[in-house]
């Protein structure tokens, strides 16, 4: 409501961040709501400020609008019905202390906050309006009193301090008699909510055990916990993956795919510290066994209190290097977080206060570890598999009669601990499969960068301060280890003075997206390298050297980043590891482990394939459009029934990845960071060695034979009449679906293709990401705001395969059918256009100028430089070309050096692109709710209706590619 308008500014505070390259949000949490801005033009900052400001000064709350956002929370309500995040929170309230305000519905709805009125009639027919209520509340917390304000801006301290007083001066003192909330004696859970196991059964097939035990609130200086920190290092215990952990045990007996470990839900006189471990099929068998395990890790770090101090200064130690060497983050993101850090420690201490710890403490570690026992515990078992009993009786499970949230439907049911399951929790003897982890020989200890200048190691303290920010990207350097393995370097520590570095090595083959088997192999692969991997390299993750090794449509993916000193060694790890493993997977008689692996990593990538069904409306059609636009893209159930053919074997995956990585390959890589172009060599030439292996005699990958993946060209409307033989058919042409479960959503993405990089060239790239930028605000405001379609409402740029570009809306409604979503699409389109003809110059000025500001935001840290650079070097990826590194430089001069009418240009284009029946190429991916099914078999069977991914298919087989030539 705040955000819709002041006495002093009305309703333009979204218009006028826009309009200065910026955004704005807030978000409520569990007992604040933060409001946060940010500008990329320096000069509108102030204007921001105020207009923030006057929310707590004199906001409106008119009536109608009103009337809107009751519409907007009821459709975020409706979006999350189906998502079991939201409906085991809101379990988690339901079943509660029901004195504690903790309890209570979270979301809200349209019911709930008219005190029972119907949307379909809305007020004041049916229900009351909350306006009273609404004013209630911000007369009681919205003061200076429950207020806290953090800014950063280039304005010097004392005249940012006179700009927040005029802007936030007049924010009123206090009620008279007003003290902060606080709960008493009473909590969310207490012995009667406690010491419990509850069953719920998921929308999804997820498969999963949660543990969670009520906490005192870490925010309570009283108990020392919120300075000693004593959860950071039993989290790190709890949830270590490394050699003989709690992970570890559940992989090797099959029983679990993860374990994650930390404190949970936080408020006023409370918190929770809660243990997840994802299951695999045959661990959701054996749920006695998973949970009793984890009662005897628990004992196991419990019997060794005596090694607690070490872990602890162990973490003070990480604590404090990533403290020292953090770098700068996104200044919208610092304000909002400090201000929230405001209420929980003085101004001095928001910075160190949530990242350094204080010594050990054992009466402190001794009140956390008391909590963590099975009469203070929460138990929660989802199971796509409930209700239906299991064969035998578990210790671990529910009594009683299933019952049903009121909000949400979730099924569930819920009991005390079992006299059996409290035998289970209280272990008497070790289990040899848990040992407690090694102290981490990781933690690198040489934080010295290189001096550019000299090419010498020296402290970062002795080198000359860093420049300031800059637009003007770093530009790498290259050598070539053989043909087809090119090498990206720069030193960059005189921009950004830490000892840290960053690697990409891209190994580009034609070979993973061959086939849905193929592209299916070679992910499998990925996730049992990944899960391998794990176990050695977790501690080096802990101490801030990272890896991540993916399969692309085009290759394989390697990339580590982190603290320079340990960062080779990890590499080094990763490449042997490849190719040892894909030997044993070739074996006759490979490991057994390495067997069960396979098939865990097969068995939960077919879960999360067949999962994707009952994704949200939105994301769905946004993938069907991939589908209708792109050339080729393989159907997630060709995905789904390649993992299930008897004939996905271990040897043929070897076999395929094989070729992938060691075969016929180029190779393109990144390094940048603290290194110098002779470490940069030793590391690639390790890689060549370790991967590649001897490649003489093998003929070079040519360009003709690197993977090409173009979009299609939208036809026109007349195009569609020679396409169909058809002098009427369906435009713009549509490719509908129906939902799988319950999701009574529908949801339209309509894209209006430009066409593509190549045929924009640098000033069509420019217009359209301006009218997109512009095109984001209208649509909301009048598809969200004014006419309330849906919760989900965005317009933007669109990318496609091979430089396919233009302007997507998407929109889901509860009410609406995909036609009539539609239909105020193209309203929308129309009344965007006389937006434009009728905009002042100087608005257009400003919202090109804050395009430009993007385009041109400066690099603040290593990994936006990065980022950029191995954008370049990737879109090149084929092209024969090398990267351009100022593309986007050069896209920002369109505006800068223009010498025509900047309006009558866009206006070109638009019509051209957009309105011109002749010429416009329009696609529209709808997915019809459940109740709205009727409305699939009306459409299905018409000309330019697509209803199949065969009719797809089919359809593509007569349409043109867009060039991929790689211009820009």
């Amino acid at each position: 409501m705040l955000f819709l308008g002041t006495s002093k500014y009305g309703s333009d505070y979204d218009e006028y961040i826009s309009e200065r390259g910026g955004s704005s949000n807030a978000y409520t949490d569990m007992e604040d709501t933060n409001y946060y801005f940010g500008v990329m033009d320096g000069e509108g900052f102030e204007g921001a400020l105020d207009r923030l400001g006057q929310f707590f000064i004199s906001p409106l709350f008119n009536e109608s609008s009103i009337s809107s956002e009751l519409l907007a929370v009821d459709s975020e309500y409706s979006n999350s019905l189906t998502s079991d995040n939201w409906r085991q929170f809101q379990l988690s309230k339901h079943l509660s202390n029901p004195n504690h305000p903790y309890s209570k519905f979270g979301c809200g709805n349209y019911f709930t906050l008219t005190s029972g009125g119907d949307r379909k009639v809305g007020l004041p027919s049916s229900g009351s309006s909350p306006r009273p209520s609404l004013l209630e509340f911000w007369e009681r917390y919205y003061h200076a009193s429950n207020f806290a304000l953090c800014c950063m801006s280039r304005l010097p301290l004392p005249e940012l301090e006179k700009a927040v007083i005029r802007s936030f001066g007049a924010v009123r003192e206090k009620p008279s008699g007003w003290k902060r909330d606080s709960w008493g004696v009473e909590v969310p859970w207490g012995p009667s909510e406690t010491g419990v196991v509850r069953e719920y059964v998921p929308v999804k097939d997820i498969r999963k055990v949660s543990i969670t035990f009520p906490i005192p609130a870490l925010s309570d200086a009283s108990t020392g916990a919120r300075r000693v920190k004593p959860h950071r290092v039993i989290s790190h215990l709890v949830g270590y993956e490394g050699s003989g952990s709690f992970r570890e045990a559940l992989v090797k007996e099959g029983w679990g795919k993860g374990v994650t470990a930390g404190v949970g839900t936080e408020g006023e006189g409370f918190c929770t510290f809660s243990v997840t471990v994802g299951l695999t099929t045959e661990g959701s068998n054996n749920t006695d066994e998973v949970v009793g395990l984890f009662w005897k890790w628990l004992k196991l770090i419990k019997d060794n209190r005596e090694e607690l101090k070490q872990y602890h200064e162990e973490q003070c130690k990480l604590a404090d290097m990533f403290f020292t060497f953090a770098s700068p983050s996104n200044p919208t993101d610092f304000v909002s977080h400090a201000s929230e850090m405001l209420f929980k420690y003085p101004p001095n201490e928001i910075l160190t206060g949530p990242s350094l710890m204080d010594p050990y403490d054992d009466d402190v570690y001794s009140a956390f570890l008391e909590r963590l026992k099975p009469e203070n515990a929460i138990i929660t078992i989802s199971d796509p598999s409930f209700p239906e009993e299991p064969p035998e009786r578990r210790a671990f499970s529910a009594a009683g009669e299933w019952e049903t949230e009121p909000y949400y439907e979730a099924p569930y049911r819920q009991s005390k601990l079992s006299p059996e399951a409290l035998a289970l929790a209280n272990p008497s003897t070790p289990d040899p499969r848990l040992t407690m982890p090694a102290f981490n020989r990781f933690i690198p200890s040489d934080f010295d960068v290189i001096d550019e200048k000299t090419g010498s190691r020296v402290s970062a303290s002795l080198l000359p301060p860093p420049p300031p920010p800059s637009s003007s990207p770093i530009i790498p350097k290259s050598f070539s280890l053989r043909p087809n393995f090119k090498v990206y370097h720069a030193t960059t520590t005189s921009r950004y003075p830490s000892p840290k570095t960053a690697c990409y090595i891209h190994l580009t083959s034609p070979l993973p997206y061959y086939s849905p088997v193929t592209m299916t192999l070679c992910r499998i692969f990925e996730r049992v390298l990944k899960e391998d991997l794990n176990v050695r390299s977790y501690d080096a993750s802990l101490a801030g050297a990272s890896f991540n090794v993916g399969v692309h449509p085009n290759g394989f993916r390697i990339v580590a980043s982190g603290f320079s000193e340990k960062l080779p060694e990890l590499l080094k790890s990763v490449t042997k590891r490849i190719n040892t493993l894909l030997t044993e997977m070739d074996s006759p008689t490979p490991p057994p482990a390495l067997v069960k692996s396979f098939n865990i990593q097969a068995e939960s990538l077919l879960i999360e394939t067949q999962n994707f069904e009952l994704d949200p409306p939105y994301e769905m059609a946004s993938y069907n459009l991939r589908l209708l636009l792109e050339e080729r893209v393989w159907h997630i159930d060709e995905y789904a029934s390649a993992l299930k053919s008897p004939s996905l074997t271990m040897r043929e995956c070897a076999s395929v990845v094989r070729s992938c990585v060691t075969g016929r390959v180029k190779v393109n890589t990144l390094t940048m960071g603290n290194v110098d172009e002779g470490e940069v060599r030793r590391i690639m030439e390790g890689v060549r060695d370790d991967v590649l292996g001897e490649q003489e005699g093998k003929p070079e990958l040519n360009d003709n034979e690197l993977p090409q993946f173009r979009s299609m060209q939208v036809p026109t409307e007349g195009e569609m009449k020679y396409l169909f033989n058809d002098t009427n058919p369906v435009y713009p042409i549509i490719y509908q679906e129906k939902v799988k479960g319950s999701e009574e959503n529908c949801a339209v993405e309509y894209h209006l293709q430009a066409g593509c990089e190549d045929s924009l060239q640098i000033p069509g790239s420019f217009h359209l990401e301006l009218l997109s930028h512009m095109a984001y605000t209208s649509a909301y405001a009048t598809l969200r705001t004014k006419e309330q379609l849906g919760y989900v409402v965005s317009a933007f740029f669109r990318k496609t395969a091979g430089g396919g570009v233009g302007l997507s809306v998407a929109v889901q409604s509860r009410d609406k059918t995909p036609k009539e979503i539609q239909d105020r699409i193209e309203e929308w389109v129309k009344s965007f256009r006389k937006e434009l003809s009728e905009m002042s110059a100087s608005r257009l000025n400003a919202e090109a100028l804050a395009v430009v500001a993007q385009l041109t935001e400066k690099d603040t840290k290593l990994s936006h430089s990065v980022g950029r650079a191995w954008g370049e070097i990737y879109a090149r990826e084929g092209t024969g070309r090398e990267p351009k590194w100022n593309r986007l430089e050069e896209i920002a001069d369109v505006y800068r050096k223009r010498e025509g009418n900047l309006k009558e240009e866009l206006l070109e284009r638009f019509d051209g692109w957009f309105v011109d029946k002749e010429k416009r190429r329009i696609a529209a991916a709808w997915v019809w709710g459940k109740g709205k099914e009727e409305g699939f078999e009306e459409w299905k069977g018409r000309d330019g209706v697509m209803s199949s991914r065969e009719e797809v298919t089919r359809l593509k087989r007569g349409l043109k590619c867009l060039p991929n030539a790689g211009l820009l």
